[in-house]
């Protein structure tokens, strides 16, 4: 399976994700629907770690806190630790599912954009020249869309990872599209 290709799940796991629905807890839903969907999160993460379904680029987005673009020195995951939140529990937090979505469907970016920037990335041998023929894409994405400055920035970071560019120009990237205007 290469990085971007969709996670095939079980018969049990898309019923998690049904329950899931958007991957969002409201505080206006009642508690027992807010209980069911983190414990869908939980059984669902746990049944695709187990199977090794998940992409491990994905998993090192929360593991490693190189891909921590906050000024933390530490992973997404020691974060979680820090705040009291240890092992399987960590599945079942309500901030988690964010990252769970991500575990399943990868960046958060039209499939009309990851296709172009696919193709950039074919086109070249050198991260840096990547780099610099993906801006304008992205610089004319970001004009046409509503999506958050930041939020363009971090998934673009994410689909660089996938790509394989490397951490060091996937973040030169995203530094890039933190600046446009």
């Amino acid at each position: 399976m290469s990085e971007m290709d969709t996670i095939e799940l079980t018969k049990e796991e898309e019923l998690y994700v049904n329950i899931l629905g958007d991957f969002y807890i409201d505080l206006s839903e009642e508690f027992e629907v807010r209980k069911a969907k983190l414990n869908a999160g939980r059984l669902l993460v746990t049944s695709l770690l187990k199977r090794e379904a998940i992409p491990q680029c994905r998993i090192d987005f929360i593991k490693k806190p190189i891909h921590n673009l906050s000024n933390s020195p530490k992973s997404k995951e020691q974060i979680f630790e820090d705040n009291g939140t240890k092992g399987e529990m960590i599945f079942k937090d309500g901030n988690f599912l964010k990252y769970l979505k991500y575990f399943l469907y990868g960046p958060d970016l039209p499939m009309s954009l990851i296709s172009q920037l696919k193709g950039v990335c074919k086109g070249h041998y050198y991260s840096d020249e990547f780099v610099e023929n993906a801006k304008p894409i992205i610089r004319t994405f970001f004009k046409q869309s509503n999506i958050s400055q930041k939020g363009i920035a971090t998934e673009i970071y994410k689909l660089c990872l996938e790509l394989g560019i490397g951490q060091v120009y996937s973040k030169q990237l995203r530094d890039s599209v933190m600046k446009f205007k």
